[in-house]
């Protein structure tokens, strides 16, 4: 009897000992390493989302620069627009036919990049030159010397 109750106050005793690792890696610095990187990802994330978030977003229109090519003029740019967003230290843009772009933005607020932009039934390669902080852009088309003025929306 005795060496029932040894056995069984020894299984108990097992069972302490191993429960008690449980808890004391459930509780332990393994948990503590996994709780940092959730907060770690939680706080990565809101401060991503509030980046974008705090963009600043316009659209803009085109106009042909009067000093344009009279060839220029038969290009309808009437149904294109741009829709830019300002993150800071990149321009973010899309175009009407859902080109996206993203250029740097110089500590200027100057910006250069070449994009592709529709034109009736035709894209063209037009470089887009500009400052984000003013909003002042303009495309121009070197094939055919076309300049054109990109107006923000109100």
């Amino acid at each position: 009897m005795d060496g029932g109750r040894r056995c069984g106050g020894l299984k108990r005793g097992i069972r302490r000992a191993t429960y008690g690792h449980l808890e004391e890696l459930r509780a332990g610095p393994a948990s503590e390493k996994s709780m940092r990187a959730l907060i770690a990802a939680f706080v990565a994330s809101v401060v991503g989302a509030s980046t974008i978030a705090h963009a600043d977003t316009w659209r803009a229109t085109v106009a042909l620069d009067p000093d344009s090519p009279f060839a220029c003029r038969q290009a309808d740019v009437s149904r294109l627009v741009f829709d830019f967003s300002d993150t800071g230290s990149e321009l973010l843009g899309k175009t009407a036919n859902g080109h996206d772009f993203a250029t740097p933005i110089a500590a200027d607020g100057s910006v250069s990049t070449i994009i592709k932009v529709p034109v009736g039934e035709r894209e063209f390669v037009v470089e887009l030159t500009g400052n984000a902080k003013s909003r002042a852009f303009q495309v121009f088309n070197k094939e055919y010397s076309c300049r054109f003025r990109l107006a923000p929306m109100q």
